[in-house]
């Protein structure tokens, strides 16, 4: 199950710096896993695998759109969109 959600993250999100660690169980034995970016840790942490993998199933399109709103949740584009996410209204050097 880890295998085939690592390797689908990896076509889809592989080209945008993403990456899933190693997986690992909490204090009640759930498998969990983190979001890294670039290979360095993000704020998105502690995802549950089963429940991640039973709630998309075979379903590669509902899949991408909870990553996709995970993702865009704290900040990250995945969208090929390059416009800033906070205006900026002063800058200074």
């Amino acid at each position: 199950m880890y295998k085939f959600l690592k390797n689908w993250f990896e076509i889809n999100y592989g080209h945008l710096g993403f990456s899933i660690a190693p997986y690992y169980y909490n204090e009640g034995l759930e498998p969990r896993f983190d979001i890294l970016k670039f290979g360095g840790q993000t704020e998105i942490k502690d995802l549950n695998l089963e429940k991640i993998m039973d709630f998309t199933a075979n379903d590669g399109e509902l899949r991408k759109l909870l990553f996709n709103a995970l993702l865009k949740q704290y900040g990250y584009r995945v969208d090929n969109d390059f416009t800033p996410l906070k205006e900026i209204k002063e800058f200074r050097l």
